[in-house]
């Protein structure tokens, strides 16, 4: 085989063909036979690969190689599509608008011959995803040379089938042909070369690192460079006909096809993530610009962007399509299940929650009732009860359903409310206040002061002032393993924030801060706040009494899920675990187990049924009590002394 670069047949690409060479095609019919010198024109093999060593197919490997190197640029016209060939391995087609696509050529498939011998077939172009080609400094690293690998692996699988070593040596030859002949110096040459032939506008290049810069440090894809070329040759015409979509195209730019009708394709990914018709024209009339402020529920990375997008929409939709929610009912509802302070991944459940269907519908009907009707007061009271509202319906599933709120009126919703908080708030008045091991009153400041909430009462009073969720925490700060603090004026004893700490290492740590409704607390309270967590000074223990000699039972519950490859295991006491079964609410944590795996997992009983959540406040399990696996465990005496 005297030729170096292997002149295909036009071959398809794209909507064409190009007859643009390969290099990666080798038939061992056209080669010498291996022998068993160790000559080569990269060294001698280790010694356990020397029965795999094939001087000849080494040498045409190297000569194409070479002859790549020396001319690495090809171009190629096709009408209004311009074609780069890099290195005979890799195709950069050009559409007429600016954006790139990239091809890499394949080995062809050995075919079976009629007399019991084989035919290779023709190397194909495959079309590589925009998001694994880098844009800025390709090629990058040394992974074109895996195209020639795959075609002398083929080779060497005709010559030695099924040979246990084959990958071994193939790792070999790449590795030292990377040794050999990608020096810095080609890999300069090589990638000035192709940034010429490429002609990438350096505007769009700047702006893909800025906006889409990648955390690990790699540089930006082509997907980045095609997206952020499409959002500037749309983006004027949008902004023009369009200026409702923008917010959410913004957010959207990832998923969206870059060809074709921007509006059309953004219709078409929403239908089919299960945004209704209906949704879409509310949307149409009154724009997505709601969606930014929302966004801050979400964690920060950009890959996450369009996810939440998605989610408002669905959580949007779930108030009802004749008027667009108002934004802080949906915040009331985001607020049940985290905050901007410490935001999640996503907030969609599975099963869905009833809190999430027919409350939300019900809400905003009564919202948009009122607001047609000009019902400033009755808006305004709903907007202040609604978090006592939905507090109730999360303290009741049972009764949450489109049948039950049909038949009662939003101010008999109020007095159920209403009475069940007065209700809980009587039962934790009757609990006796804990100890904080800690002293507050070395903490000083001119306006502002650390409260410590020591009882279940003062908890419940701090969630319903600051309209959080800090009343879930009663169980765990009476257990001592969670301590929340209230930050307030000195002068009015207005609230301003709260504050949870929970014990890692034997020290206490901040574990979150929120404002009121759940908002971002302002930066001069926050650093206060931190501050004086760093300044706690923690009490030394009291004496401890003698623990009693008499054995304990305990109940020890089991909860398996994911095809009971994870699991997770609590103690309660017999007491406790038949308030359980009578349905009272116990919330506790323990370490769960995934494939040798620990992570933090939260129990929550409600009703007699069990929600397990992580760490990242996602829900992995829902079970009944009685799903579980229980024993009972007898404690071992202690000695006495």
């Amino acid at each position: 085989m005297n030729c170096t670069m292997f002149q295909a047949l036009p071959t398809p690409i794209g909507d064409g063909t190009t007859k643009l060479p390969s290099s990666i095609w080798f038939d061992p019919v056209m080669l010498a036979p291996p022998t068993p010198s160790l000559r080569g024109p990269l060294g001698p093999p280790p010694q356990h690969l020397r029965e795999l060593h094939w001087p000849a197919l080494l040498e045409e490997c190297v000569a194409r190689i070479r002859a790549a190197l020396a001319r690495p640029i090809q171009l190629e016209r096709a009408g209004p599509l311009r074609r780069v060939a890099l290195l005979g391995v890799l195709i950069y087609e050009r559409q007429p608008e600016g954006q790139y696509r990239l091809y890499e050529w394949r080995a062809g498939e050995v075919l079976p011959d009629p007399d019991g011998g084989h035919q290779v077939g023709l190397p194909w172009l495959r079309r590589v995803p925009d998001g694994k080609v880098v844009a800025d400094g390709a090629p990058y690293q040394a992974l074109w040379l895996s195209c020639y690998a795959e075609g002398l692996r083929q080779a060497l699988q005709l010559q030695w089938p099924e040979h246990p070593l084959i990958d071994h040596y193939v790792d070999w030859v790449q590795l030292r042909l990377e040794q050999a002949l990608w020096t810095d110096s080609t890999q300069q040459r090589v990638r000035a070369l192709l940034a010429q032939a490429l002609g990438l506008d350096a505007s769009i290049v700047r702006r893909a690192r800025r906006w889409l810069a990648h955390p690990d440090g790699t540089p930006i894809r082509l997907a980045d460079y095609n997206l952020t070329l499409w959002r500037r040759q749309q983006g004027p015409r949008l902004q023009a006909e369009s200026p409702q979509w923008l917010p959410l195209l913004t957010a959207l730019w990832r998923h969206l096809p870059t060809e074709g009708e921007p509006l059309a394709k953004l219709r078409a990914l929403l239908l089919n993530n299960g945004l209704s018709p209906a949704m879409w024209r509310l949307l149409h009339r009154t724009g997505t610009h709601w969606i930014r402020p929302l966004r801050n529920y979400y964690t920060k990375e950009s890959r996450h962007n369009g996810r939440a997008a998605l989610e408002l929409l669905l959580k949007a939709q779930k108030f009802g399509t004749s008027q667009l929610v108002p934004r802080w009912l949906l915040r009331a509802l985001m607020n049940l299940d985290g905050n901007p302070n410490r935001p999640r991944k996503s907030y969609l459940k599975n099963p869905e929650d009833p809190i999430d269907a027919p409350m939300a519908a019900c809400l905003g009907h009564w919202a948009t009732d009122m607001a047609r009707s000009g019902d400033e007061s009755g808006l305004q009271r709903l907007q202040e009860q609604c978090h006592l509202l939905l507090n109730w319906a999360t303290a009741h599933p049972q009764v949450v359903t489109s049948r039950t709120l049909r038949q009662v009126t939003l101010p008999g919703l109020w007095r159920k409310a209403e009475q069940w908080h007065q209700q809980e708030l009587a039962k934790a008045r009757q609990l006796k206040p804990w100890r904080t091991p800690f002293d507050l009153t070395v903490i000083e400041h001119d306006e502002l002061e650390i409260v410590a909430l020591t009882s279940a009462a003062q908890i419940l009073e701090e969630a319903l002032a600051m309209r959080h969720c800090a009343g879930s925490y009663v169980d765990r700060c009476a257990s001592g393993s969670y301590i929340l603090l209230s930050v307030r004026r000195k002068d009015t004893g207005k609230r301003l924030a709260t504050v949870g700490l929970q014990w890692a290492d034997g020290a206490l740590q901040l574990h979150q801060m929120t404002g009121f409704a759940n908002t971002l607390v302002p930066p001069q309270i926050a650093a206060f706040a931190q501050q004086a967590v760093a300044c706690l000074k923690i009490n030394p223990p009291e004496p401890m009494m003698p623990k009693s000699s008499k054995p304990r039972v305990h109940v020890r519950l089991t909860a398996m899920w994911g095809n009971d490859d994870a699991d997770s295991t609590i103690k309660v006491s017999r007491r406790r675990w038949q308030q359980i079964l009578n349905g009272e609410s116990y919330d506790t944590s323990a370490w769960s187990w995934y494939e040798g795996t620990r992570t933090r997992t939260y129990w929550s009983f409600d009703g007699g049924k069990l929600t397990l959540s992580q760490d990242d406040g996602m829900e992995c399990c829902h079970l009944t009590a009685r799903q579980l696996y229980v024993d009972e465990v007898t404690s071992t005496p202690r000695p006495q002394k």
